[in-house]
Formats: C-alpha cells, sequence, structure tokens
C-alpha cells in the first residue's frame, strides 16, 4: 500500500513539474516574441559610419549658411534617432584679423536639416592657412548603443612666444565632454592635458576613443603617456 502511495506521489510530483516547465516556457515566448514597450528602443547592432567626407558640393543649397560662411567638410551618419550631418565652416570677419570656425550637428527632418547643436573658436591665423585641415573631426558609435558621438578635435596656433593649444570636444547623449592642453610642436616639446572630471563619466569605449584622437592631435605620445592615458 505505502509503494503505491510513494508512486503516485512521485507521478504527481512529476506531473506537476512538467506543467511548472510549460508554464515557464510559454511565457519565454510570449516575453521574446512581444514587441518593445512604447518609446523603448532595441538596439541590436553597432552604427558604423562612413570615414570618408561628405563633398560639399553634394550639400549646395541644402544648408542654410551665412552670406559670408563657407563650408570646408562635412560627415554624415545614421542611427537609431535618424540621419546626422556634421559640418565645419569658416567665417572672415569684415575688416578684422583671424578667422571663426563653427562646428555644427543638424539632424534630417523631412527635406530639411535642423540645427542640434554648435560650437565655435577664433583662430588668428589667416584664412589660407587655416587650422582646419589640422582637424580630425568624426562621427562614431564607439561604445555601440546605436546612438552615435561627435568627436571634434583641432589645434590653435600660438605665437613663437605662446604654445599650440589643443582641444578635443565630445558630444555624446546631448552633453559635452572636453580635453585640452599643450600640443608639442616637435619631438622635444613637452605637451599637456587637461581632462573635465565629467569625461569620466563617459562609456570606456567612448573615452579610449577620444583620447586615441587626441594622440593624433598632439602628434608626439610616448609609450609611457598612452600606458597611463586610461
Amino acid at each position: 500500500m505505502n509503494a503505491k502511495r510513494s508512486l503516485s506521489l512521485l507521478l504527481c510530483q512529476m506531473a506537476l513539474a512538467w506543467a511548472t516547465c510549460a508554464q515557464a516556457a510559454s511565457i519565454a515566448r510570449v516575453l521574446t516574441d512581444s514587441p518593445p514597450a512604447a518609446g523603448v528602443r532595441k538596439v541590436n547592432t553597432k552604427v558604423e559610419c562612413p570615414d570618408s567626407p561628405v563633398l560639399p558640393a553634394a550639400l549646395a543649397g541644402s544648408l542654410a549658411l551665412a552670406a559670408d560662411e563657407t563650408l570646408d567638410q562635412a560627415w554624415r551618419c545614421t542611427d537609431v534617432d535618424g540621419e546626422h550631418l556634421l559640418t565645419v565652416t569658416r567665417l572672415q570677419n569684415p575688416g578684422q584679423r583671424g578667422t571663426q570656425v563653427l562646428f555644427t550637428q543638424r539632424t534630417r527632418q523631412g527635406g530639411t536639416w535642423k540645427k542640434d547643436w554648435q560650437a565655435r573658436d577664433f583662430f588668428l591665423s589667416p584664412v589660407d592657412n587655416s587650422p582646419v585641415r589640422r582637424n580630425r573631426v568624426l562621427l562614431r558609435d564607439a561604445d555601440g548603443d546605436g546612438r552615435i558621438e561627435a568627436y571634434i578635435g583641432y589645434v590653435l596656433p600660438g605665437s613663437s612666444q605662446t604654445v599650440d593649444e589643443g582641444k578635443l570636444l565630445v558630444f555624446s547623449t546631448g552633453r559635452k565632454f572636453a580635453i585640452r592642453g599643450a600640443i608639442p610642436r616637435g619631438p622635444d616639446d613637452f605637451g599637456s592635458r587637461q581632462i573635465g572630471t565629467a569625461f569620466h563619466e563617459l562609456p570606456s569605449p567612448v573615452q579610449a576613443q577620444a583620447l586615441d584622437l587626441w594622440d593624433q592631435l598632439s602628434k608626439t605620445v610616448s609609450p609611457a603617456a598612452r600606458a597611463q592615458r586610461l
């Protein structure tokens, strides 16, 4: 009698276990197959941006530039938020020495480009020797979250008595992060680097991409400096 009761209990336990497993599998299928909730984006792939800039002629007439504003460079990339365009333009201030350089990111809305943000700086160099040529500009999805970051590195040339000043700006999730410092002019010169406190809030891959860009900007970086940069 006890043997029959034990066998019955064992069969009941097996049946309950099977039912629990079946229910769990059914719930898993529902969770897997259900579409994401409203406002939640499901990103599975890293955005790859073209390395080559857009030819200025391809953007003729599509940007609302000032009458004396010249388009030097442009990069385009599409992420989960849409198609973006990052441009480098310059303005020669009438009656003043130097050139104003503008870095602007826009997002396509319908058939037009809407400005998202703009950064600007002033260069004392003459127009025909514009430091725009020394820029390092990138659109990248370094952390693979499906949204691009903008990296802008440039050098403000100093005089014979002052150092060249380097700046690296990172625009990510609507915020600006910066690295600044002195850029060595030769292998025997010393450089410096000042990193804003907020920079360390960026994901590690974004920090690494920015520091790689700074290395390119400064040109002369020792192995020890590379090893200690993070």
